[in-house]
């Protein structure tokens, strides 16, 4: 077997005697503790993507060679479109929200 696998379980270790404190290890603060992406990630995750499925279409037909279909000279048609379009909309977004935290902000009063 090439691929061998064993759950090794490690042995308890006791609970510390007294207060749960944040010096314990024990409390964890929510930047701490929180492994989810905020939207600021995934929206950049998804630009990237985009800019990568742009970027390896040339590749993708040079070696699938000629669509032999219409069908499928449409579908390969709009997936670049698809990812050309998202990818310059985040990218517009990504400025555009850039530039409104970068500008000051007047009150009138």
């Amino acid at each position: 077997m090439l691929w061998r696998f064993s759950a090794k379980k490690r042995p308890a270790e006791p609970a510390p005697a007294g207060p749960r404190t944040p010096d314990s290890g024990e409390c964890r603060s929510a930047e701490e503790g929180d492994s989810t992406p905020d939207t600021a990630q995934i929206l950049w995750l998804a630009e990237l993507a985009c800019w990568f499925s742009l970027a390896l279409a040339p590749l993708l037909y040079w070696v699938n060679g000629p669509a032999v279909s219409t069908d499928q000279l449409v579908v390969r048609s709009v997936v670049v479109g698809i990812a050309l379009g998202a990818g310059g909309a985040l990218r517009l977004v990504k400025m555009l929200t850039a530039a409104s935290q970068d500008s000051p902000v007047t009150s009138e009063q």
